[in-house]
């Protein structure tokens, strides 16, 4: 062993360590400034997807989970609906700047007339793609015919090895990360209220009754509650009253599910112009035993009701092809398009 009072025992004691520090300082900083230059993110390689596509597999015991809803609807916009839903795979699985940074799975509800390729693509790009059946009932009749479908979303409900689900609408972008969405109050499973002895709806009588705890948290439709004028008994239509079923966080239950499906045993108990829309905002009318919780305007804004929406919200009810009037937001969604397209064409190689 070489004695520590030798001349260049001591120079390389005190020089490693100086070089080491050095050598670090110099990667970190090299590694930041490529990380924040333009276009660094825009190409993937397969190496890089297959280990991020991993890390979600790897993550699906996580009690939360980020979804949406596709249908076989067959119309002039189809096309784009289904790209839409390929930005939000991207977005919340691989995209840097909006990612979940805990690995939070993305599921994807699809009824089985969604073609084959498109599921095989979603499946590809690192979504969890989930066959559902139609909810159907002879006597409801959705506004238009794009939402022909539409109720079977409520099989999100029977996703029950999620604690929360935070579901966005297929014509979503995201703007920043939501992890922290899954712990804010407004998320917390509450205790289903008492029935008041003054409530006279006529489905009160019916043989299924509410589950004892429930979640479910959202957003105003401010437009609704402003332009539809309430049938008899429809108090939810009302100002400060209406949730928009586009954005909102859940606790699956089969319990609220068999719940949700008994409400739809009663022909005509309440308006379904908007299916599920309707039926959530019946199910729990701020007046009711179970009350929809407010979310309010920082986790998502619908572009249609509101163009100047707060500049730090974290996701836009918006069509990525109607173009928006914050530039800045625009340039963002419009480039998050591109790297998305770029690693596609990196998988195709």
């Amino acid at each position: 062993m070489y004695p520590l009072r030798e001349p260049w025992a001591i120079k390389a004691m005190i020089v490693t360590p100086v070089m080491v520090l050095i050598i670090s300082f110099l990667w970190l900083t090299s590694t930041r400034y490529y990380s924040e230059r333009p276009g660094y993110h825009d190409a993937v390689s397969h190496d890089d997807f297959v280990s991020q596509k991993n890390h979600h597999n790897a993550s699906s015991t996580s009690k939360h989970a980020f979804a949406t809803f596709l249908s076989g609807y067959n119309g002039t916009d189809s096309e784009k609906y289904f790209t839409a839903v390929k930005l939000l795979t991207y977005q919340l699985i691989h995209d840097p700047l909006t990612r979940a940074r805990d690995g939070t799975p993305f599921l994807i509800l699809v009824t089985r007339d969604v073609e084959q390729e498109k599921q095989d693509i979603l499946r590809h790009g690192g979504a969890t793609v989930v066959l559902v059946d139609d909810v159907q009932r002879e006597w409801i009749h959705p506004k238009t015919s794009r939402w022909d479908k539409v109720l079977a979303k409520l099989n999100l409900w029977t996703l029950t090895e999620y604690e929360k689900v935070v579901f966005v609408d297929a014509d979503t972008v995201i703007l920043h990360p939501m992890d922290e969405i899954f712990s804010i109050p407004a998320t917390e499973i509450r205790d289903t209220l008492p029935a008041s002895p003054n409530t006279s709806h006529p489905v009160i009588n019916m043989s299924v009754t509410p589950p004892q705890k429930y979640m479910i948290a959202g957003i105003h439709d401010h437009w609704m509650e402003e332009n539809k004028r309430p049938p008899e008994n429809e108090t939810f239509y009302e100002l400060d009253h209406y949730m928009n079923a586009g954005f909102f966080v859940v606790s699956p239950s089969k319990e609220m599910f068999e719940y949700y499906l008994s409400l739809l045993d009663q022909p005509d108990a309440f308006n379904m112009d908007y299916p599920e829309q309707n039926l959530l905002n019946f199910a729990h009318r701020t007046d009711g035993q179970m009350p929809w919780q407010d979310l309010g305007t920082y986790w998502n804004a619908i572009t249609q009701l509101n163009p100047s929406y707060d500049s730090d919200v974290r996701s836009l009810h918006h069509k990525w092809w109607v173009e928006l009037s914050v530039k800045s937001d625009e340039d963002f969604v419009q480039d998050a398009i591109q790297r998305m397209n770029s690693m596609e064409e990196n998988l195709a190689v």
